[in-house]
């Protein structure tokens, strides 16, 4: 039987915070797409178990991009869940598996000595929570196009500009796609990649106008849940 379940994990982080990794399952393969923040392994194993998911069956992890919310329990899965795979694109695995800095600390180091004292506390304390994040080798590397025999079907979307290697699933017979961060729902609104934390807006919206190629009828955003209100009219708005 195809499962698609959305997750819902809830942090106290700035006040509350929620993330929603998506489980993609069938009777051969169970896929998690993206993980939550450090030290999730047991908020994600107890939410599974409410909606009758065993974590010790995940064959698959996908992640979306390197942000420390969608990788952040990578490693911790990775060392309990015997056997599991861990999948993303080639650009987002240099920085997933350690290859190279994670791209936000990157950017921190290029303006941190030009800031005043207060700011450089307040950047500082981002950057140590960013390299607290444990690196992990990725075992298949993705691209536009791939697709997997789950659940009636996933394909691989490429939405760079949140980061350069973003990436999305369209879970065809759904006709839903996890946007990752490419899409977010805020205040009941659909609106594109948050501005302050997308690398190349530009990119960002031409990844979301390519979404009209496809037949996608539901959003499942990482932030904001589930949207389903005429979503291609509100994608050809943006």
């Amino acid at each position: 039987m195809n499962r698609v379940e959305v997750l819902d994990l809830k942090y106290d982080y700035n006040g509350d915070f929620i993330v929603s990794p998506v489980v993609i399952a069938d009777d051969k393969e169970m896929v998690l797409v993206d993980c939550g923040m450090t030290n999730s392994y047991d908020m994600i194993k107890d939410a599974m178990a409410k909606k009758g998911l065993d974590i010790q069956k995940l064959t698959k992890v996908i992640i979306t991009h390197q942000d420390l919310d969608h990788m952040g329990s990578l490693a911790e899965i990775k060392r309990n869940v015997k056997g599991v795979q861990i999948l993303a694109s080639e650009e987002e695995a240099k920085h997933i598996s350690g290859k190279e800095e994670f791209i936000r600390v990157q950017n921190v180091d290029k303006i941190i000595d030009s800031v005043d004292e207060a700011k450089k506390k307040e950047l500082q304390a981002y950057k140590d929570r960013i390299k607290a994040v444990e690196t992990v080798d990725v075992d298949v590397f993705v691209k536009n196009g791939d697709t997997f025999p789950i659940a009636g079907g996933i394909e691989i979307i490429e939405t760079p500009g949140h980061l350069p290697g973003h990436i999305s699933v369209l879970i065809k017979e759904k006709k839903a796609l996890v946007t990752g961060d490419a899409l977010a729902i805020m205040d009941g609104e659909l609106i594109p990649s948050n501005p302050q934390f997308t690398l190349d807006m530009v990119k960002a919206k031409e990844s979301i106008k390519n979404l009209l190629n496809y037949d996608i009828e539901e959003l499942i955003c990482y932030h904001g849940g589930v949207f389903n209100d005429d979503v291609k009219g509100k994608i050809e708005n943006f």
